[in-house]
């Protein structure tokens, strides 16, 4: 007896002890809980006043007690006390974002969505798959590149290499197991691991060329030199990037690619070929043997891959050598960079179905004329301002000029725009990729307001990618009128 009683005496005690029991109960009892519960809630709450801190006590009470609808009532009260309250906002689901408090995730993340476009749109950004991206990174996105955490944009397969561990050395994927061998300073030559001078000999050979990328990855040189030669011509090349912005309004987003010989005998025989070896030529007009640079319109890979670079040669055996090699550098790779901006992509595709090159449409396919084409990669080479601090900005404008001095006196413009460019006469084809190179200086260098004009509303047509061919006969009009000014400012 004594039992039972006891039982039923917890039966009444014990859903007043746990809060939880109380409000799962149900039927006239539980109703009774809940009005003496909400009874108390009104008294709590009358007690609190206006009292943030006594206010914040009720919001417990009634999470003790899972009194929602009094609960949403209590936070209610505390916002509008203290609009700033962390506490009372975040236990009301609100979201805290650019200094301000939201009611709910939608209107946040509209908010968000208005405010990330806004300042997309102001710093220049277009939209992608629903993400922001910059425009020079739109193109890559669109063929499928992605960006690594170092900033690298490589391809699908790529990202899956370096996701397992191995590591791009110079332009070559070497295993996990081999980063050792590359950070105790050594190359990787075919199959073997050589010291710095063991691999300069090895890469002497066209067939063994260095593959090197610049710092900032716009260039990559293929070169015969030895490797401290062809990081200088990678940062020569990577100086002419502003001055071909200045010229032409732009500059590939791709990196790309020039060749660099170890000296002239060699140049000649990348550029003609030899037969006696079956080597095949890289290039058709002969124009290697003008300059200390050309552009190898027909230099493929062994796996078929075209080229199309610039080509130019090193000779650092003298002091000479070290003069010249690194001004042909600037002009390849500049002929290389103008190539990418303006290249023939129907010739190209013909080749590659043909599997022969056809160089009249190779050449017609091309929007620049000549004289800008060859003009920019002899102002990057020989023309370009000297920025060291103490020197004559404009010495080597001073120095070109003379070269072309002495051999006669400066062509007409009309001539240098016709640009004719032929091996039977290499001085006078010589001259005129200088005298190009003047008329590019005098463009961007010059103070003819018309012609600046006329220049500025061509690199705008150039960078949209669409037709500019009335541009260049405006532009070239204008500095037919300004012929004048273009011989006082190179005093020619």
């Amino acid at each position: 007896m004594i039992t039972s009683r006891f039982a039923l005496l917890a039966c009444l005690v014990l859903p007043s002890v746990i809060p939880a029991q109380a409000s799962e109960a149900s039927g006239p009892f539980a109703t009774s809980l809940l009005r003496r519960d909400n009874d108390e809630f009104e008294k709590r709450m009358a007690e609190a006043g206006d009292d943030v801190d006594k206010l914040w006590q009720v919001h417990n009470y009634c999470v003790t007690y899972n009194l929602s609808s009094q609960d949403r009532k209590v936070l209610r009260a505390i916002i509008k006390l203290d609009p700033d309250h962390k506490q009372a906002r975040e236990a009301s689901g609100h979201i805290f974002f650019d200094d301000q408090w939201f009611k709910s995730e939608k209107k946040y993340l509209a908010h968000k969505a208005k405010k990330e476009e806004k300042e997309a749109k102001a710093a220049g950004l277009v939209k992608y798959k629903g993400e922001w991206v910059h425009p020079d990174d739109l193109e890559r996105l669109k063929a499928g590149l992605r960006q690594t955490d170092d900033g690298q944009w490589v391809s699908e397969e790529q990202y899956e290499r370096i996701s397992k561990g191995y590591v791009l050395h110079d332009l070559m994927w070497i295993a996990p197991e081999e980063v050792a061998e590359a950070d105790a300073g050594k190359f990787k030559c075919g199959e073997d691991w050589l010291e710095l001078a063991e691999a300069n000999k090895y890469h002497k050979l066209t067939d063994r060329f260095w593959k090197i990328p610049s710092f900032d990855d716009r260039f990559h040189v293929y070169a015969t030199t030895d490797r401290e030669i062809a990081i200088k011509a990678l940062d020569q090349a990577s100086e002419t990037i502003p001055d071909i912005v200045r010229i032409l309004g732009k500059v590939p987003s791709e990196p790309v690619v020039f060749g660099l010989l170890r000296s002239s005998k060699q140049y000649g025989t990348f550029a003609a070929g030899d037969s006696s070896f079956n080597v095949p030529p890289t290039e058709l007009r002969g124009l290697s043997s003008v300059h200390g640079a050309y552009f190898a319109e027909m230099w493929f890979t062994e796996d078929s891959e075209h080229m199309g670079a610039g080509v130019a040669y090193w000779d650092a055996s003298s002091d000479a050598g070290n003069s010249f090699g690194k001004l042909f550098a600037r002009h390849a790779a500049a002929l290389s960079i103008v190539e990418a901006l303006d290249p023939s992509p129907k010739a190209m595709e013909r080749t590659k179905q043909k599997r022969e090159f056809d160089i009249d449409a190779f050449l017609e396919e091309k929007k620049l004329p000549d004289w800008l084409r060859f003009g920019t990669a002899s102002y990057c080479e020989r023309y370009y301002l000297d920025k060291a601090r103490n020197a004559d900005p404009i010495a080597l404008r001073k120095w070109s000029v003379a070269n072309i001095k002495s051999r006669g006196a400066f062509d007409s413009l009309s001539t240098i725009f016709k640009m004719k460019l032929t091996v039977d006469n290499p001085d006078q084809s010589g001259k005129l990729l200088n005298e190009a190179g003047l008329v590019v200086a005098f463009l961007i260098d010059g103070e003819n307001a018309a012609v600046k004009e006329k220049h500025a509303a061509f690199k705008i047509a150039f960078r949209n990618g669409g037709s500019f061919e009335k541009e260049i006969r405006a532009l070239e009009s204008a500095l037919l009128d300004a012929e004048a000014d273009l011989r006082k400012f190179g005093d020619v």
